[in-house]
């Protein structure tokens, strides 16, 4: 909306941090809880079921809860296919996972859990 485009930047990240807050605490897809826990095994897989379960929904996995969901949102939208959408959240994808390997490379102990877990921070689909 014009309104938004003359929002302030921390405005705006306010905005979308609610949005995340909202959309993890009202009537959750059970579908999203399902992958993250689904996710969360896979990473941990020695893991009870229910304590799986119990930490997809907590309050610590609220914003990776927000970002399954956004991602399923865009994936299954009618834009899914569209060049410069997909090409942007490539985009967008490539710049998280350079943040991620810089903050874990900065901190032995989250190095130390990344090894551990066998999740490879260059993993990517092949064809």
């Amino acid at each position: 909306s014009k309104d938004r485009e003359h929002e302030s930047p921390t405005s705006q990240a306010d905005n979308a941090r609610q949005f995340a807050t909202q959309s993890c605490n009202d009537d959750v897809n059970p579908e999203i809880i399902q992958q993250v826990t689904d996710l969360i095994q896979a990473c941990y897989t020695d893991m009870p079921r229910i304590s799986a379960e119990s930490l997809a929904t907590s309050d610590a996995m609220s914003g990776l809860v927000a970002v399954q969901a956004a991602h399923q949102h865009l994936l299954h939208s009618q834009h899914a296919e569209v060049d410069f959408v997909l090409i942007v959240f490539l985009k967008l994808l490539q710049q998280s996972l350079s943040s991620l390997q810089l903050v874990i490379s900065e901190n032995a102990a989250l190095q130390r859990s990344v090894q551990n877990s066998g999740v490879g921070l260059s993993e990517a689909p092949t064809q």
